[in-house]
């Protein structure tokens, strides 16, 4: 149910108004700083790599770096 509701417009308008608030900025400065933080940020990008247009092996050696975090 959470979920559904993050994907509607009205939870992509609330986590917009959250991260662009002074409090959401702090949560997100604080969370990066982190070792559970930079982790989840790695696997976020890995996640998302193929999306970029940069060759493969360029791909390959991002992908490296952040597998050794």
């Amino acid at each position: 149910m959470a979920k559904k509701f993050l994907s509607s417009p009205e939870g992509q308008q609330m986590i917009k108004d959250y991260i662009s608030s002074p409090e959401g900025m702090n949560t997100i400065k604080e969370m990066l700083g982190s070792a559970e933080g930079k982790k989840m940020g790695a696997t976020i990008l890995l996640s998302m790599l193929d999306q970029f247009p940069i060759p493969d092996e360029a791909k390959g050696m991002v992908r490296q770096a952040l597998e050794g975090l």
